[in-house]
């Protein structure tokens, strides 16, 4: 803590916490003062909109502002909180994150101002001694990528059609006290700064719960527009209740870095759900049809899912659950976040599920069975195993761990494809003609489980051979 926050420079803040201070910087520090002078701002502008149009007298209006200060204060405070604890977050997988970060600065220069020089971020050189040394970047300086990553995914999405989805009113009722919103609400909704403070409301929680990288990552390395990954995003974490997830492991009572375990793996979920999303539709649909076609299906899809698994899916879930347990989740806790390690197969089992007309409860046995006999749980475990030490290698990664999703769904869309009047006598027929094509594939995982970590060249010819067996 500090009593003056203008008591260190940046180049000073940098210094210690490279010693092991722990401090952030100052605009952090300075954050309550700003935001609640924003909330104040914005808060006026419809009321007084109202008292000019003789609905709302001014001492009226005076006693409701003051009747609003302890829940500005709330929201205030906890915007403060879950800036700091995404920087806390990315400082704790810093060193290993270093790519991605030195790779964001390099990003951030070109699309959104950034100098490094003048906001003391290492370069090149410094970044190839930290990696040497096993540092990450600082605490002030996940700060700095933090907030030109908000400015950067702010002017993308201001300036795009998504804050006018009206999907995304719900983000402006939500600014704004329950009292305001119960007498002022058409006020609220003609607010002539709407669409900007639903870009900020939107941008701000993206970047604190995924990271400064995300969205401009899979912007860049995909061709996505930047806004449209915003909007997977928030449709992604809609179908999923996301928000309410995070909180619920935010108010677990545990030790604070099983708490950043388990927001880890969410925001990894979340990621690729995102991902799949704008993979399956070149234009991604409006978030409400999103939402009503694949939110109410996915919640059944969870509840039903450790009926659904087969047994190697079972082993692991229950492995993650009692580790996380025995850490200090909670249990009920623990158990939604082990079914976050495999919720990911969720809309590839709902989309051939859809398409095919048939139950889910018929589907999905069949996809985890059959991703149980080819061993896909030990095949994802082995890609995400795979360490890398540059961006291209990073991308060879994520490129793996898709194809594997996307292997799996091909070999189901075989199987509903094979004779038999239901799906159990589907993959019956599937299987036995493609015995000895599955023989081969068994032994080639047999010989890749013998080496001590497989690399990326045997998983990729392992992926080829069960490519083999979709068109066989």
């Amino acid at each position: 803590g500090e009593g003056g926050n203008l008591g260190l420079t940046q180049k000073a803040r940098i210094e210690a916490a490279l010693r092991g201070v722990l401090l952030i910087t100052d605009f952090n520090d300075n954050v309550g003062g700003v935001n609640s002078s924003d909330r104040e701002v914005n808060l006026k502008i419809p009321l007084n909109a109202e008292m000019a149009a003789g609905r709302l007298p001014l001492e009226e209006r005076n006693r409701l502002l003051e009747s609003m200060t302890e829940d500005l204060a709330t929201a205030v405070l906890r915007d403060s909180d879950l800036q700091t604890q995404g920087i806390c977050m990315q400082a704790r997988i810093a060193p290993a994150r270093i790519n991605e970060h030195a790779g964001l600065i390099r990003l951030l220069e070109r699309s959104a101002g950034l100098d490094r020089a003048i906001e003391f971020l290492p370069d090149e050189e410094q970044i190839a001694e930290r990696r040497q040394s096993g540092q990450g970047f600082t605490m002030p300086e996940i700060a700095v990528l933090v907030s030109y990553a908000k400015l950067d995914l702010f002017s993308a999405v201001v300036n795009s059609p998504l804050p006018d989805d009206p999907a995304l009113v719900a983000e402006l009722d939500a600014y704004f006290p329950a009292a305001v919103r119960k007498k002022h609400l058409q006020a609220l909704h003609a607010h002539r700064l709407r669409r900007e403070i639903i870009a900020t409301v939107t941008t701000n929680r993206l970047v604190n719960r995924m990271g400064p990288s995300f969205a401009r990552r899979l912007a860049e390395e995909n061709q996505w527009p930047l806004a449209q990954v915003v909007q997977a995003w928030l449709a992604a974490g809609a179908m999923l209740d996301a928000e309410a997830r995070s909180v619920a492991f935010e108010q677990a009572g545990a030790d604070v870095q099983q708490i950043y375990i388990a927001l880890d793996r969410l925001a990894g979920l979340l990621k690729h759900m995102s991902l799949w999303l704008l993979a399956e539709f070149p234009q991604l649909p409006s978030l409400q049809e999103l939402t009503e076609r694949f939110a109410a299906p996915l919640q059944t899809f969870e509840q039903q899912l450790e009926q659904w698994l087969a047994p190697a899916y079972q082993e692991r879930l229950k492995k993650i659950r009692e580790e996380r347990a025995r850490q200090g989740l909670p249990a009920e806790l623990a158990a939604v976040h082990a079914r976050h390690h495999v919720l990911g197969s969720g809309l590839d089992v709902l989309a051939l599920s859809q398409a095919h007309k048939l139950p889910l409860e018929e589907v999905a046995p069949m996809y985890f069975s059959l991703g149980g006999q080819l061993e896909m749980p030990w095949l994802q475990e082995q890609i995400n195993a795979l360490s890398v030490s540059n961006r291209w290698q990073a991308m060879a990664r994520n490129q793996l761990r898709a194809d594997c999703y996307r292997l799996h769904r091909a070999l189901c869309e075989s199987v509903l494809q094979a004779e038999g009047d239901t799906v159990a006598k589907k993959l019956g027929t599937w299987l036995e003609r493609r015995a000895e094509a599955q023989a081969m594939v068994l032994s080639a995982l047999a010989e890749l489980k013998t080496l001590d970590r497989p690399d990326s060249a045997g998983i990729t010819v392992l992926l080829g051979q069960l490519r083999r067996l979709v068109v066989h």
